[in-house]
C-alpha cells in the first residue's frame, strides 16, 4: 500500500528505530516488578511502561493514591536510571544519521515520538551527530504513551500539521498502533534477522532505513513531490 501523497512530516520512533539503546528491559521488568510486589500488586505485564500503568491504577482503585503515587515514581526512577544507563552501550542504527539529515535537506519537518524519556533522546541524539530535530515528544511519567494516539497527535499539533500529512516510522506494535488511531501513515522497520509481526498492519515496511529515500521525495510547494 503506498503512502498518501501530500505528506511534509515525517515522525520517527527512536529506541530500536534510530539508535539501538542497549537497555536491559527483562532485568527492568524483574526490577518493578520487586517494587510492585513491595507495595503488594501484581505485575505480570511484558511490556513495563504498560504494566507501570495498570499497577498505578489498581493502587488508585484500591483507594491508595498516596502509595500509587509513590509506585509510580519509584519505579518510573528506575526506568530513567536504566535509559541513561544504556546511553553507554548504545549505538545509531545503520544510516540513521545520514537518512534522518537527506529527509530533514528534502523540505519534511521531522520529530522524534518517543515512549523514552527525553533526557535520554536528547542525549542519544547529540552523542551520535544527529541533525538539530527541534521537536521531540518524549515519556512524560504519567502521561499516556504509544500505543496511545496522544503523542502523535501532541507532535502534529505542535507542528501545526494534520494526521493525514504526516507519516510515523517504528519498529514494532505500539508505533504502528500509535499511528493508525491518530489517522496517520505508517512504516514499520524491520530489519534483516530481526524480522517483526505486528497486530496493526503496517502501511509501508522497509528493512533497512536508506529504503525510505526512495518513499519520500523532496517537498515541493509544500507537500511531497509525486
Amino acid at each position: 500500500m503506498p503512502l498518501p501523497k501530500g505528506l511534509k512530516v515525517v515522525l520517527f520512533d527512536f529506541d530500536q528505530t534510530l539508535i539501538h539503546l542497549g537497555a536491559d528491559w527483562e532485568d527492568l521488568r524483574l526490577q518493578v516488578k520487586n517494587v510492585a510486589t513491595k507495595y503488594g500488586i501484581p505485575f505480570d505485564e511484558k511490556w513495563v511502561l504498560r504494566g507501570i500503568g495498570q499497577a498505578f491504577k489498581t493502587l488508585m482503585d484500591q483507594g491508595k493514591a498516596h502509595e500509587a503515587a509513590d509506585f509510580k515514581n519509584e519505579a518510573f526512577r528506575l526506568v530513567e536510571d536504566e535509559e541513561n544507563r544504556a546511553l553507554n552501550n548504545s549505538h545509531p542504527i545503520d544510516k540513521a544519521v545520514d537518512v534522518v539529515s537527506e529527509i530533514m535537506r528534502r523540505g519534511y519537518k521531522v520529530a522524534i515520538v518517543s515512549n523514552n524519556n527525553p533526557r535520554s533522546i536528547a542525549e542519544g541524539l547529540k552523542r551520535f551527530g544527529f541533525p538539530d530535530i527541534p521537536l521531540v515528544v518524549g515519556r512524560h511519567n504519567g502521561d499516556p504513551v504509544k500505543p496511545s494516539p496522544i503523542p502523535v497527535h501532541k507532535a502534529l499539533t505542535k507542528l501545526g500539521n494534520k494526521p493525514g500529512e504526516a507519516v510515523i516510522i517504528g519498529d514494532g506494535e505500539a508505533d504502528l498502533g500509535a499511528g493508525k488511531a491518530a489517522g496517520v501513515a505508517t512504516i514499520l522497520f524491520s530489519p534483516p534477522g530481526h524480522a517483526r509481526e505486528t497486530a496493526t498492519k503496517p502501511t509501508e515496511r522497509v528493512e533497512n532505513l536508506s529504503a525510505l529515500l526512495a518513499m519520500l521525495p523532496p517537498v515541493e510547494n509544500g507537500h511531497a513531490a509525486k
